[in-house]
């Protein structure tokens, strides 16, 4: 969601312990060698992503992943978690992570794994993924910008720049008009050039920075409706103009003419209120990006990571009151966050924040090394 601020090579060494490889088909029939605990993996990660309790990766040309695997979200076979890099074997050169999936661009083709009991992979079915698997969406490229995985559902931009969505539709996060879930991709001809996907809502940013939402109302994320509660079924422009959108759990974000913008729930301070919004609320903080997952929200300023909301595990990256925008005092040149941490990358490494507890690490809101594959 889940939407991070990644660019460049992230670099960092991981030695473990022996090998232990096995072997696991695709529905497609492709095989793939998966090595866990790789005694010597490359250390030249290029790329990273976090849902809500796993990342995945790119090194030495191939995904790999580590966490939670609850729906399959690591794609490495099985449903157990990974408390140590796990090389999957797909060849690819971008990866992005939703709240409970895992993409990658594999030889211009969309892959993905995880969460799909809504239809919510495009693969036609909603039967149990738990292997990278082609969905035979064709893509020249592929970033959080331009794939983002809900609950149970799934936005891409294609090559033409038009929307389309697979999955959960029970609240109208597809945007398109009811019918009931979406087992495969659908065209919504509609252009944009961001997506970012909520809970059970979401947001597209259009080329002129009009900003649209479509799903469920229930703490006025869509910022349409002027009140809480109900479901907007069709997507509708909001009224408002961004340069960058972000969409949490119940939460929505837009950066508009410098100031963060916040819609939704609040309940965690991550309005930077203890107030649920149902219009687009200018917060008074001046900000020109915004990434946000779970319940808690982010921005770079002044080169260090600014943080409010959920701080339960210390995924701020701080103490203190939650419902300001608070410096952590961390560096970064970006942020990747998932639910329950969050990452700070900067040109000597990765440094991560909150609950590392299913990654061989320990809740703490102090940033520590985090070792890439």
């Amino acid at each position: 969601m889940l939407k991070s601020l990644v660019t460049g090579m992230l670099i960092a060494s991981l030695s473990l312990s022996a090998a232990a490889d096995f072997e696991y088909r695709t529905p497609m029939g492709m095989n793939f060698a998966f090595s866990e605990d790789a005694s010597s993996p490359p250390s030249d990660a290029t790329s990273l992503s976090c849902g809500h309790y796993h990342c995945v990766a790119i090194s030495g040309g191939t995904v790999w992943s580590i966490g939670r695997n609850t729906h399959g979200q690591l794609g490495v076979g099985d449903l157990e978690a990974r408390s140590s890099w796990t090389d999957t074997g797909l060849s690819a050169t971008s990866v992005v992570a939703g709240l409970y999936q895992s993409y990658a661009l594999s030889g211009s083709q969309l892959w993905a794994t995880g969460m799909n009991d809504r239809g919510g992979l495009g693969l036609g079915h909603n039967h149990l993924v738990t292997g990278f698997t082609n969905t035979n969406i064709s893509l020249s490229q592929m970033n959080e910008n331009t794939v983002s995985g809900g609950n149970s559902f799934t936005y891409l931009i294609q090559d033409d720049g038009n929307v389309w969505v697979t999955g959960r539709n029970g609240e109208g996060c597809l945007g398109l008009g009811g019918g009931g879930d979406r087992y495969n991709f659908t065209n919504t001809n509609i252009q944009a050039v961001r997506v970012a996907a909520g809970g059970s809502h979401g947001y597209l940013m259009q080329s002129d920075g009009s900003v649209w939402a479509a799903g469920n109302n229930w703490r006025g994320q869509t910022g349409l409706l002027g009140s809480i509660g109900g479901t907007v079924p069709t997507w509708a422009d909001t009224g408002i103009d961004a340069t960058d959108i972000a969409a949490s759990w119940d939460t929505g974000y837009a950066i508009s003419n410098g100031s963060l913008l916040a819609v939704g729930r609040g309940n965690k301070g991550q309005t930077l209120a203890w107030a649920d919004y149902g219009n687009w609320t200018d917060t008074g903080f001046s900000a020109d990006n915004v990434v946000a997952n779970g319940q808690s929200v982010y921005t770079l300023k002044g080169g260090t990571i600014w943080s409010a909301g959920w701080n339960n595990y210390g995924q701020l990256g701080r103490s203190g009151s939650v419902q300001f925008m608070t410096d952590t005092g961390q560096a970064g040149d970006e942020i990747i966050a998932g639910s329950l941490m969050v990452f700070s990358k900067t040109a000597s490494g990765v440094k991560l924040a909150g609950d590392g507890s299913e990654m061989g690490d320990s809740p703490s809101s102090v940033f520590r090394d985090f070792l890439l594959p």
